[in-house]
């Protein structure tokens, strides 16, 4: 129940490999959208401007194929490429920690408010270049692996431009979410609307040695125009299922009980180490 998949109307569900270890960001435009207007938005455009709309999509399902792609590259390209985002073919999930599922709550306004006109890029304060321009190239990954990143993320960053382009002249865009699309551009990112379109919410990809200062920036500015913001990790596990009550139900109960020893099992039916108390008897 997580991952990254590829998926088309009459093919099966493939999920994908190799899923190169980059961060995504999901900002919540907190417009609610309507699916089937949107739907019938399209149609109409359709009908009107058939050869135009169908190039549209045609350009929509190309891109979706290139991010497939980009996205299994296999390992002997190098990077730190996971398989899955660190899942295996089987489907059994990665281990989440404390700080992943802090990651996954709507990120708090707090201290200073931050702007791009002071951010400090390449030593000139005021700079309008891209502010992720000023990235730490440190680390142990080799200056090819880091070119390599750098690489994956301007190409997916483009086609997510592109892609959220055409979501736009065929209709369904919104003027929230092009408030947000702005604000991020001029951080250098590019994000795409989700799902339908018309709200909701939109995702972009961020280098994956992006400084948390650059991160706490982008949530300053979406906060002070009411936007939440996520930072979940790429094809991290989903819903799982647990046979006992995981750590965080018992807390109350951890003086009087014995080992802590439990597994949970998966939709898919693998197994996996999960803290949890077995009472003594």
């Amino acid at each position: 129940m997580s991952g990254v998949a590829s998926y088309k109307p009459g093919r099966p569900i493939e999920n994908l490999r190799n899923i190169p270890n980059l961060k995504v960001i999901l900002v919540n435009s907190k417009v609610e959208r309507n699916t089937s207007r949107m739907v019938q938005t399209v149609k109409e455009r359709m009908k009107r401007s058939p050869f135009v709309v169908e190039n549209i999509l045609n350009t929509i399902d190309a891109i979706s194929l290139e991010v497939a792609s980009l996205l299994q590259k296999s390992d002997e390209n190098g990077g730190n490429l996971l398989e899955n985002g660190g899942r295996s073919a089987t489907l059994t999930p990665a281990f989440v920690t404390e700080a992943d599922h802090h990651n996954l709550q709507p990120m708090s306004v707090g201290g200073r408010s931050s702007s791009l006109s002071s951010y400090v890029a390449s030593g000139k304060r005021g700079s309008t270049a891209s502010a992720l321009s000023g990235v730490s190239t440190g680390g142990d990954g080799s200056k090819s692996e880091r070119n390599e990143f750098n690489e994956t993320f301007a190409h997916l960053n483009d086609l997510c431009r592109i892609n959220n382009s055409m979501l736009v002249a065929l209709g369904v865009g919104h003027p929230k979410v092009d408030q947000i699309c702005t604000l991020l551009a001029r951080y250098g990112i590019h994000p795409k609307m989700t799902g339908a379109g018309g709200g909701g919410s939109v995702f972009a990809f961020l280098k994956p040695d992006t400084p948390s200062t650059i991160i706490s920036m982008i949530k300053d500015e979406l906060a002070k125009l009411d936007y939440d913001m996520w930072q979940p990790p790429l094809g991290g596990c989903g819903v799982m299922l647990h046979t006992l009550k995981p750590d965080v139900f018992v807390a109350a109960d951890r003086a009087t009980s014995g080992p802590v020893s439990s597994r949970s099992t998966t939709p898919a039916g693998s197994h996996q180490s999960t803290p949890a108390v077995r009472h003594k008897k």
